[in-house]
Order: C-alpha cells, then sequence, then structure tokens
C-alpha cells in the first residue's frame, strides 16, 4: 500500500504489493449475467445497438435471408457505422478517424460521393 492506496504491478496483474494475490484468471475471465425477461434496462449498451440497427438500417431495408442480413450488417457497421457516422460518446468523432483537409472555400470544393448500403447512406470526399 501507497499513500492509503493499492499499488498494482506492472509486471503482474496478481502480484499486488498489499500482500493479497488474487488469481489472474478471475480478473480476466468474462462471465455472463442472464437479465430478466422484458427488463431492457438491465443492458442498455445492447439495447441502444439494436435500436440504432433498427432506426438506420433495418427500418429502410428489409433483409430477405439471414445471409442477406449478415451482409447488410456487415456493410452497415464496416462501411458506414465506424468510419463516417460521428457519435455523441466520442464528442461527435468517428471511431476510425478520417484524414483531415484544409479549409477551401464551397465554391472551389469537389467532391466525390461513395454509396454505402446500395445508396440508403452516402460517403463524401474531396475529389483529386
Amino acid at each position: 500500500m501507497t499513500n492509503g492506496r493499492i499499488a498494482f504491478s506492472t509486471r503482474s496483474i496478481s502480484r499486488i504489493e498489499s500482500g493479497f494475490h488474487c488469481d489472474r484468471r478471475v480478473l480476466l475471465s468474462p462471465k455472463s449475467k442472464k437479465t430478466s425477461i422484458r427488463s431492457p434496462w438491465q443492458n442498455p449498451y445492447a439495447e441502444r445497438v439494436i435500436g440504432t440497427l433498427r432506426q438506420e438500417l433495418l427500418n429502410h431495408i428489409i433483409p430477405v435471408t439471414e445471409k442477406h442480413l449478415h451482409y447488410l450488417l456487415k456493410e452497415y457497421i464496416q462501411g458506414y457505422y465506424n468510419p463516417h457516422r460521428t457519435h455523441q460518446g466520442i464528442h461527435g468523432q468517428t471511431p476510425i478517424p478520417s484524414p483531415t483537409y484544409l479549409p477551401t472555400t464551397v465554391a472551389k470544393t469537389k467532391l466525390k460521393s461513395t454509396p454505402v448500403l446500395s445508396g440508403l447512406y452516402h460517403s463524401y470526399k474531396k475529389a483529386a
């Protein structure tokens, strides 16, 4: 203990300077916990993702098969959600940072549009 705080060793998570030893597997192993039926407040992160998918994807495109649904989800996550959609939790930034450009006047700027999800969304970049 240092200054009333428990100090963790940087070399091993299982060794704590206070003399207390704990198993590394206990700290690092994920444990599943069942939620109650019809209790969405018990898992708000999953509910938020499902709500976003319904509002931004499944309300506009109806998947025909399970394979089609997997394709849509993959294209939505990799093609739009992470690289182009801004997120409130990270102050309006995208999880995958995009290149920054020097400011120019709108009249001189040419944009290139790339359709995502067969044109449901578009991403825009400066044209060369």
